[in-house]
C-alpha cells in the first residue's frame, strides 16, 4: 500500500510533462536505474518541497526519445538553458510557470556518453519556492 502511494505521488508530481514516461518506468526500466524521491522538511535548505530524480545508463535510442520529450517540455518553459553536444541534448535546466500556490516547477536533464557506448542520463523534477538562479548555483553542469 505504501509503495502504491509513493508511486502515485511520484507520477502525479510530473503530471502534464511530456517527459513523465522517463520517471514512471515506461522509458527507463526499473531494473538498473536509481530513483530518489524526497519530500518535506529535508529539502527546506534548498527551498524545495519535492525532489524526484532518475539516473540510469541507457541506449542511444532511449536517450534520443527522452531528449525529444524534454525538448517538448521546454516549449512550455518560462525560462530554459539547453546544451547540444554532437547533435544530442546533453544538458537542460527548464523552469515552468509557477503553480497557483506559488510553487516553482523545474526540470533538469543531463547526459554523457559512457565507456560502453551507452549514455548515462540523470533526469530531475523539482518543486518549491526556490528560483532558477538558486538552482543554477546549487546544481552545476
Amino acid at each position: 500500500m505504501i509503495i502504491l502511494i509513493l508511486v502515485y505521488c511520484s507520477l502525479s508530481a510530473q503530471d502534464g510533462l511530456k517527459s513523465a514516461p522517463a520517471f514512471d518506468g515506461r522509458l527507463i526500466p526499473q531494473e538498473g536505474r536509481t530513483e530518489t524521491l524526497v519530500k518535506g522538511s529535508q529539502l527546506d535548505r534548498l527551498e524545495l518541497s519535492l525532489f524526484h530524480s532518475v539516473k540510469s545508463v541507457i541506449s542511444a535510442q532511449t536517450l534520443d526519445e527522452i531528449a525529444a520529450l524534454v525538448q517538448e517540455d521546454a516549449k512550455d518553459a518560462v525560462s530554459k538553458e539547453m546544451d547540444i553536444v554532437h547533435g544530442r541534448l546533453s544538458y537542460a535546466l527548464i523552469s515552468f510557470q509557477r503553480s497557483e500556490a506559488g510553487k516553482g516547477r523545474y526540470l533538469c536533464f543531463q547526459s554523457q556518453e559512457a565507456e560502453d557506448g551507452r549514455f548515462e542520463v540523470i533526469l530531475v523534477y523539482m518543486e518549491g519556492s526556490t528560483t532558477i538562479d538558486n538552482l543554477k548555483r546549487k546544481f552545476s553542469k
